[in-house]
Parts: structure tokens; sequence; C-alpha cells
């Protein structure tokens, strides 16, 4: 039990790139972790802007959410400026469907001699046919 809480090894000297010297001391307690006991100053460093960045994160997430509800609320006052139900620009614009006398077949039963990944590959063109016709000033049928 008393050798489960408490182990020390002592690592050689080692060399930094810049020169520096270190020795660097991990004790294992009892729940296993490796706790260094001395690190260099450029690691004490990555480590201070690391938890000071993790203190701030909450401060960061209400600043965007601020933000986003400062934009939405410029939105809404630009829109009752302009008067009336004016279209967000974000939606696509409805435009008059004029019927085509075009048809179009996809034929798709040489799938049994297609890969599995060639498979794939089709159905993405098939969906992007589909989307590009949707955005068509004549789409056909």
């Amino acid at each position: 039990m008393a050798a489960e809480s408490v182990k020390s090894e002592a690592l050689p000297q080692q060399e930094n790139d810049n020169g520096d010297s270190k020795s660097s001391q991990k004790t294992v307690g009892s729940n296993g972790e490796a706790e260094n006991q001395s690190l260099s100053k450029r690691q004490r460093k990555k480590q201070q802007k690391q938890h000071k960045w993790e203190e701030e994160r909450e401060l960061r997430k209400q600043k965007r959410k601020e933000k986003k509800q400062q934009r939405r609320l410029e939105r809404h006052s630009h829109k009752e400026e302009e008067g009336g139900e004016v279209q967000s620009s974000r939606k696509r614009l409805r435009r008059d469907v004029t019927p085509s006398a075009l048809r179009l077949l996809l034929d798709c039963s040489f799938d049994s001699l297609m890969l599995s990944k060639d498979v794939g590959k089709l159905h993405k063109q098939i969906q992007r046919c589909y989307a590009e016709n949707r955005r068509a000033l004549h789409p056909v049928q």
C-alpha cells in the first residue's frame, strides 16, 4: 500500500534546445497520474497560457452570444425601417416556374455492376442534378 501511494523517479539531467539544463522528476500519485515537479520556463509559459485560455472560455462564449443577439436586433430594426414584410437575404427568392416539355430519366440499373464507392459517387451526382434543377429558370421533369 505504501509503495502505491508515492513513487519518485529521478531522471538524468537533460539539455534543452536553447542550452538550458533541466532536471525533470516525476512523481506518481495514488491515482497513477504523472506530475512534473520542475518544468522548463517555456513549458510553464505554455501551461499558464492554456490555463488562462480555459478560464476565459465562458467570457468568449458570452461575447459571441451578445454579438449574435446584437446582429439579430439590427436586422430586425432594419426590416422595420424599410417597412413591412421584407424577405431575408438568406432565403432564396421564389421564381415563377415555367413548365418544360423536357423529361429526364436516370437509369440506375447498372448499380449491381458498380462498387459501393461508385454507387455513392452516383448518388452525389444525382443529388447535385436535383439541386441545380430546383434553381434552374426552366426546370426539367
